[in-house]
């Protein structure tokens, strides 16, 4: 698994192309992809939501459209030029109710049992140890609560690969 102390620099290298690099490489799906993982997590105007490894934001603004400005999203990053981006991009789109939080997902600053949702996308393969991220993430989740990991692999049998592609359309 990749160290904290590698990878933070990686990704604060390449902040200011993030968003077009994400779009290159998934030909824009990736859009698509997050805006369905916060759907799933079935969120509600009033709820509160958590987005882990949030990058520049995606996900936590799906969710504060959802939650309105009576709800509660945390977006939380290790990673402070990614969180300042996705800070002037809330700006822009008047999303008020996004609390940005430089933290490490592995042991996270928050109470437990409180967050209706909880996501991850593209983010779990970046952390030292995954299942602790999994911990915290339960731990912070109300008992009813939906927990979404987006995560992306290459697919080397033909045949699937063909059916993932129409699947993804």
């Amino acid at each position: 698994m990749p160290k904290l102390e590698q990878i933070e620099p990686m990704f604060s290298s390449i902040t200011s192309y993030y968003d077009a690099m994400n779009d290159f490489m998934t030909f824009g799906l990736h859009r698509f992809w997050k805006k369905k993982a916060v759907l799933e997590t079935q969120i509600q105007k009033g709820d509160s939501y958590l987005d882990l490894c949030s990058g520049t934001g995606d996900l936590a603004f799906f969710a504060a459209k959802i939650v309105g400005i009576d709800g509660k999203v945390i977006a939380a990053d290790f990673c402070s030029p990614m969180l300042e981006v996705a800070k002037k991009r809330a700006c822009k789109k008047n999303l008020t109710q996004i609390e940005f939080i430089k933290a490490d997902v592995q042991k996270l600053p928050l109470a437990d049992q409180a967050f209706n949702a909880v996501t991850i996308a593209f983010g779990i393969r970046n952390t030292e140890d995954p299942t602790q991220v999994l911990r915290e993430s339960y731990r912070v989740l109300k008992k009813e609560g939906i927990f979404v990991c987006l995560e992306a692999s290459s697919i080397k049998n033909p045949l699937l690969s063909f059916f993932a592609s129409i699947f993804t359309q």
